[in-house]
């Protein structure tokens, strides 16, 4: 009796030891949504394009607050439903805080505070910027990055003008 009952501690500790490492093969998720959003134009050397910044929290504050998602645009122009693939000449980052930028580029220099993305795509399931009806951008996003993947829908609150 006694050795059947090692048996069965064993099983369900083997089924425990499996179970817990393949949660931690698994890249974990940084547990941040990016929910709302700012678009403005990419001016300059990095243009053209646009500039889509998004963060857990919202708010038109004017400053910049951390965390936040960057991703860079140059497949103009956007529609709604389109899928835009991240690489190439699509950029985005994951800033945790403030980063130095590169004076040639203006992107984000890869160190501990700002991530480049390893890949993924944004849809914007709608792309609308009218007079009449006003803006309505929102989409979600699949971002892959070393330390994990970012993954959710995001809302377009403020869309300062390009100058």
């Amino acid at each position: 009796m006694r050795t059947h009952l090692v048996i069965i501690g064993l099983v369900h500790f083997t089924a425990l030891t499996l179970f817990l490492s393949a949660l931690e093969a698994r890249a974990p998720d940084s547990g941040t949504t990016y929910s709302h959003g700012e678009i403005t134009c990419l001016q300059g050397d990095r243009g053209p394009g646009v500039l889509l910044r998004l963060r857990p929290h919202s708010g038109c504050e004017g400053k910049t607050s951390y965390p936040y998602l960057e991703i860079d645009i140059r497949e103009l122009p956007i529609a709604a439903q389109q899928r835009i693939a991240i690489g190439g000449n699509n950029w985005a980052f994951k800033c945790r805080r403030a980063a130095n930028r590169s004076q040639e580029s203006g992107f984000p220099i890869p160190n501990e505070s700002c991530e480049p993305s390893r890949g993924g795509k944004i849809v914007f399931e709608h792309y609308e910027t009218t007079v009449e009806k006003g803006s309505r951008i929102d989409g979600s996003y699949e971002l892959r990055f070393r330390t994990g993947a970012e993954s959710g829908h995001f809302r377009v609150e403020c869309q300062p003008p390009c100058g």
